[in-house]
């Protein structure tokens, strides 16, 4: 690079300069337009610096651009790095010099048309915060200068004419042949196969045949032509020149990614239409379609789905949707797959939604054998905030293979120390809870021996998160590994059936070793989020039933009413003497800082106003009554109006927090309230998943339907605040 142009030799020396200056720390862009030499320049600062951590991000998913940068340390480094997040700490806490060299982040991923780059872009601006606390210096390409350029970030241009490649080649072809590779431009994998390509020129509206293709591929030295076991595939040399194609008069792309879709899902899936097919989707807008086929679904290699998936929301998706369900999917534990595990896990997913159909059919379309399959689930799917169906009051912690009444079963214990005793082939309780294994004739007792009749056995591998290794009961030898969802995990083993317990409940899956992994997984570090999931919007119908909401939440015995007679006569609110009537009021034990006293005629206690001078009510409010406790401060009811207050004592200090009174509009409106609260605490505290952040982000929106003023208090708005709670 530094001796082709004055211009590209100049930027070397400038880049180097930079590297080796007096300026701890800080990034750097390499930016030209295609064909600058920007890639070059970055694989001579590798050979200049040869201490530097250098990745040419081409064809890489993010993960893996983050797996290489790791991998690239000393093993005394790179020890217990996971993630993207222990990366950048390390980054940050040492002390000596430390470049980063990335070349081509903008064509990183599989597909033209993934969301890879975007995913990577956020990777790298999570490295540059090394930077802010270290000798960190981080030079990556860009094809154009950011338009914001914050402290501590330089700029190099390189010179070049933009689109130079795209005009020789439109010189150099006869319009037939520029047609054909115009569509060609439109492919979503490096090389296709002649078949691909035909079928983009079908729906770019180009005539031409395979073999007229194939010369014209021989005949411009833009083509490159690669022989491999399925055939002949064609492609370009250089991405940023089929970019450039695709800007040339002609069918619309969208209309040409709108027609591969159709063509794709409606006809044989091939090899390359698998792996396409998500990009074409992505820009076509029609990624719903793809992953309603289960049939399709399963033949989608996992990476090409997901770089589909990266692109093919760009303005997010709702809750109870597919997209939503393999956003949870894709979060936790499950890089690194087989595409038989992969597709297991998609049919495992929609089992433990309640969709059987769609479970057998992901099954049934796999190209190779699962490596297991669902056998009944008590868990709680993600995205769906309401508890399991499970009557442990707590998330399981604990499984273990017993016998009940001399059939197979299994006993769950949770953090609470409630037992309860399953059966190991249906998932039916068929005892709890219970004392100790042994504590009662005829109940469970320990499956002493089990070892010896079980296929095989399962150990949590700790230092894996999520992993499990399954052995063979008699030698111990190695059977293979599986990889599980979760992170907090227990397993036990009855018959054939691997039973698992973790925060989101228990499951069992029919195992079938000879398909797992023979080897450990080479995990590569997650990095977060794939997607936007929006909450669910409040919706009034869901919360009309009052009674129904609070006996769900707090149990039928927990509510208590006042009989029309024993109303304090000054309670004047009618919708208020109704409610105490009719739906009663919930006892309440501690849920974000509240307490709600069982609601007896006695119970409901008049007491004075007495507040900070910012808390006075106005003329005519009142009587109040007590109703419990909040955050160490009275709560009480408004006989005049209904509300509920928060009474904050008149000596407080200005500092104490929260301040305002108002803790519900009306009556009916807090204890709504209280009711969602403590449905989606629990989901956030007790049987959390990786939706737990979407849980609180949810009842927000909920509770601001409910009561806005009230939702929008600083009293609830502190309540709600995970860093408040103990």
């Amino acid at each position: 690079m530094s001796g082709s142009t004055d211009a590209a030799g100049s930027a070397y020396q400038e880049v180097r300069a930079w590297l080796a200056g007096p300026a701890p720390s800080g990034r750097l862009y390499v930016s030209g337009p295609g064909g600058s030499g920007k890639t070059r320049l970055l694989t001579e600062l590798r050979d200049a610096f040869t201490e530097a951590l250098h990745v040419d991000a081409t064809g890489l998913g993010a993960d893996a651009v983050v797996g290489e940068l790791i991998g690239q340390l000393d093993p005394s480094e790179s020890a217990g790095l996971n993630s993207l997040s222990d990366l950048v700490r390390k980054f940050r806490g040492e002390g000596k010099p430390r470049i980063v060299l990335v070349a081509n982040p903008q064509w990183a991923g599989i597909l033209a048309d993934g969301g890879e780059p975007a995913r990577l872009s956020g990777v790298l601006d999570s490295l540059a915060h090394a930077a802010e606390q270290a000798p960190f210096k981080l030079v990556t390409e860009t094809s154009s200068a950011p338009p914001v350029r914050h402290p501590g970030t330089d700029v190099v241009e390189l010179p070049g004419e933009e689109d130079a490649g795209v005009r020789a080649l439109v010189a150099a072809c006869p319009p037939p042949a520029l047609a054909a590779l115009r569509a060609l431009a439109h492919a979503q994998l490096d090389r296709v196969p002649a078949d691909a390509w035909s079928a983009l020129c079908a729906c770019a509206e180009v005539d031409a045949r395979e073999d007229e293709l194939a010369a014209w591929a021989e005949r411009f030295a833009d083509v490159a032509v690669e022989e491999n076991p399925e055939g002949r595939h064609f492609g370009f040399r250089s991405r940023d020149l089929a970019r450039a194609l695709r800007r040339l008069e002609g069918v619309p792309s969208a209309v040409v990614h709108d027609r591969m879709t159709t063509r794709l899902l409606t006809g044989d899936m091939s090899a390359w239409a698998a792996r396409s097919l998500p990009g074409h989707t992505a820009v076509a807008g029609r990624f719903d379609e793809l992953l309603a086929d289960a049939a399709v679904l399963a033949r989608i290699p996992r990476q090409h789905l997901l770089e589909g998936f990266d692109s093919g929301y760009p303005e997010g998706f709702e809750q109870d949707t597919d997209a939503a369900a393999l956003h949870y999917l894709t979060h936790r534990n499950l890089s690194g797959l087989s595409q038989a595990e992969w597709v297991a896990w998609l049919s495992h997913d929609a089992f433990t939604r309640g969709r059987i159909e769609r479970a057998q059919q992901l099954a049934a379309s796999s190209s190779e054998p699962l490596p297991f399959t669902p056998l009944w689930s008590h868990r709680r799917p993600a995205g769906t905030f309401e508890r399991p169906a499970l009557p442990h009051t707590a998330a399981p912690i604990r499984v273990t293979a017993v016998s009940h009444e001399g059939r197979p079963a299994v006993q769950s214990e949770d953090g609470a120390g409630g037992r309860w005793v399953w059966d190991a082939a249906t998932g039916e309780v068929l005892e709890g809870p219970v004392g100790s294994p042994t504590a009662a004739a005829g109940g469970p007792t320990p499956a002493v021996g089990e070892h010896l009749t079980a296929r095989w056995r399962a150990e949590v591998a700790y230092a894996v998160p999520g992993r499990v290794d399954l052995f063979d009961p008699v030698d111990g030898r190695p059977l293979g590994a599986l990889q599980l969802p979760g992170d907090e995990l227990s397993c036990t083993v009855a018959g054939s059936t691997l039973i698992v317990a973790d925060s989101c409940g228990l499951y069992a899956l029919t195992v079938e070793p000879s398909a797992l992994h023979p080897e450990p997984f080479h995990r590569l570090p997650e990095l977060g989020w794939r997607g936007e999931v929006k909450p669910r919007p409040y919706d009034p119908a869901a919360c009309a039933d009052l009674r129904a909401l609070l006996e769900r939440a707090f149990g039928p015995e927990s509510l208590h009413r006042i009989p029309p007679a024993d109303l304090p006569p000054g309670l004047r609110d009618e919708p208020t003497r109704h409610l105490l009537v009719d739906v009663g009021v919930p006892e309440v034990v501690g849920l974000v800082g509240l307490w709600l006293d069982r609601l007896t005629p006695d119970s409901l206690a008049p007491v004075p106003w007495e507040s900070v001078p910012e808390a006075a009510q106005p003329a005519g409010a009142g009587p109040y009554w007590l109703l419990g406790e909040w955050m160490g401060c009275q709560v009480v009811l408004d006989g005049h109006d209904g509300r509920v207050l928060r009474m904050l004592p008149p000596g407080a200090p200005e500092w104490e927090h929260p301040r305002g009174p108002l803790v519900g509009s009306t009556l009916r409106s807090f204890l709504t309230m209280v009711a969602l609260t403590a449905r989606y605490v629990e989901i956030y505290q007790v049987f959390d998943g990786p939706d737990r952040d979407d849980a609180l982000a949810e009842l927000e929106i909920q509770l601001t339907g409910i009561a806005p003023d009230a939702a929008g208090s600083d009293c609830w708005g502190y309540a709600l605040d995970p860093d408040n709670w103990e």
